[in-house]
């Protein structure tokens, strides 16, 4: 991307404007509306600042006599209107994507096509085309990783470890192992409520009564489709200033009027309003089923609990925001101090499904149960120069060891700042306590990475 100052420089006479971001989404909304002509499901490009539709053409191809006529009728009509418009069709979200934006040429690779055509014609394309954050692309273009088929040459299992979960994720829904939806616009209509006011009204219990009403209309709503919110929006319009828009998500869904009105009073009570309201809106853009299951007489406490812990975090997430409220994940990695990161707090449905096999990796290996943040140097004392310390010192406290396990030996991989190669071992000592110390095989030095107590 080129700046400012240097494409003036280049072209003095360039007309430049400012990005409005909810003027293009409003834009882009309606553009929404008029493709439904060419499907039912036409949902935005997911992110902040979207610029992109897309459709779910399955079934509606045949309307038009086949794909590759949908997909001219569509540019030429978008040109039409106005449009700089790429469009591409494919199996999945990911490539259609990839597609419009770095194929120079719009084109299609449908199920007509055979899986080792469409996986050519989508690595032969820029790692960028798999939409991923800005400071991933910069370490692959530092590894002169430039094609997602380079990409791909890598091991699979080591992806994660090296630039992040996100890079497998987006390879994943491109190839199709994944699933990506379409959230389309519009999809719930009913599942809103809006209050206009006669005079615009800055006081807080009047509009906290319009929240608590918008809030019962839409729990009724939920309530017929046997739907719970997992995603609620309040919007604030006033006049002659942008509208003020309160978000509150949710970790599992639920439709009580009470405690969705509860999370919007909990948000907008520390909104400044930039002027007095004159309406209200209330919706739910992301919906869920309620789940059936019947509760047990034996899991009526944990259910209670689970409930009352979505509760709580429901209402951090409210007052402190998603990337406040976090939970510690384990990560495949082999160095230990990267093998566990925090991440925004999961839907408890999500966590039960994945608990198991997290629990089942972190018991096969022995791991302390309070591991520093940092290896701590000691002086220790070994009998042979590969083997486990017969004796250390740590903290000002000379401890003796009376067993050693080991060793476990760690080491990363080249793309690692630094080469880290250590030996680890479980002692116990004769006072009863059980450390989890290395050996730098680099150096020769002894560490102190955890305690089993």
């Amino acid at each position: 991307m080129m700046p400012l100052a240097e494409a003036l420089a280049v072209c003095p006479h360039l007309s430049i404007h400012e990005q409005d971001i909810e003027a293009d989404r409003a834009a882009l909304l309606q553009l929404a509306k008029w493709a439904q002509r060419y499907s039912p499901i036409v949902g935005l490009e997911p992110g902040p600042a979207p610029e992109g539709l897309l459709l779910d053409i399955t079934g509606c191809a045949g309307c038009f006599g086949g794909e590759d006529r949908l997909l001219q009728r569509a540019k030429r009509e978008l040109t039409a209107d106005g449009w700089l418009a790429h469009v591409a069709i494919a199996d999945t979200i990911g490539t259609a994507w990839a597609l419009s934006r770095y194929a120079k040429l719009a084109r299609r690779a449908s199920e007509a096509e055979a899986v080792p055509r469409l996986r050519v014609g989508l690595t032969s394309l820029p790692v960028a085309a798999l939409r991923l954050p800005a400071d991933t692309l910069d370490l692959l273009a530092r590894l002169g990783i430039d094609r997602i088929a380079d990409l791909i040459a890598l091991p699979r299992e080591e992806l994660p470890a090296r630039f992040g979960p996100v890079v497998l994720q987006r390879l994943d829904q491109a190839m199709g192992r994944a699933p990506e939806v379409i959230i389309p616009v519009g999809a719930v209509p009913e599942l809103r409520a809006s209050f206009t006011l006669e005079y615009p009204t800055d006081h807080r219990a009047e509009l906290f009564q319009i929240v608590d009403w918008l809030a019962e209309q839409v729990s009724a709503a939920l309530a017929r489709r046997h739907l719970g919110a997992r995603l609620l929006e309040c919007r604030l319009e006033h006049e002659g200033v942008s509208a003020a828009v309160i978000e509150a998500s949710l970790i599992r869904p639920i439709a009580s009027a009470t405690y969705l009105s509860a999370l919007i009073r909990n948000r907008f009570e520390r909104l400044r309003l930039a002027a007095p309201v004159c309406a209200v809106h209330l919706s739910v853009p992301r919906a869920e089923k309620l789940p059936d299951a019947q509760r047990d007489l034996f899991d009526a406490e944990i259910q209670e609990e689970e409930e009352g812990l979505a509760k709580l975090v429901d209402r951090l997430t409210s007052q402190l925001g998603r990337p406040a409220v976090t939970q510690a994940v384990l990560v495949p990695d082999p160095q230990p101090e990267y093998a566990c990161r925090l991440e925004a707090v999961a839907p408890l449905a999500r966590r039960a499904s994945e608990g198991g096999a997290r629990l089942r990796v972190g018991l096969t290996v022995p791991r302390p149960l309070r591991l520093l943040p940092a290896p701590v140097r000691v002086d220790a004392l070994a009998v042979v120069p590969d083997g486990p310390p017969v004796r250390f010192r740590w903290d000002g406290v000379d401890y003796r060891v009376a067993d050693a396990w080991g060793p476990e030996r760690i080491e990363t991989g080249w793309w690692r700042h630094g080469d880290i190669r250590r030996d680890y071992y479980i002692a116990t000592t004769t006072a009863g306590s059980r450390f989890w110390l290395f050996r730098c095989r680099n150096e020769g030095g002894w560490y102190v990475h955890g305690c089993f107590e």
